[in-house]
């Protein structure tokens, strides 16, 4: 929840009236993060904008458990 609640936070600070949804997948050395959007309401500089934000979110996690190992 933490994952979707992150990116559809991003999002909804570009667009507030983005029609988004987002689900997150989570396994051992795997997080899938699906995000269906309305393509007209998300640009490339937005969709940047949340994938960097994602990457930060997923980093800081690995930090806060220690788990360094997950990033290779």
């Amino acid at each position: 929840d933490q994952i979707s609640d992150g990116v559809l936070d991003a999002i909804f600070a570009e667009d507030p009236n983005a029609r988004v949804a987002c689900e997150c997948a989570v396994t051992t050395g795997l997080v899938l993060v699906m995000v269906f959007a309305a393509a007209h309401h998300i640009n490339y500089k937005e969709w940047k904008s949340v994938v960097i934000n994602l990457v930060l979110l997923v980093l800081a996690a690995v930090v806060a458990l220690g788990r360094f190992d997950l990033l290779l």
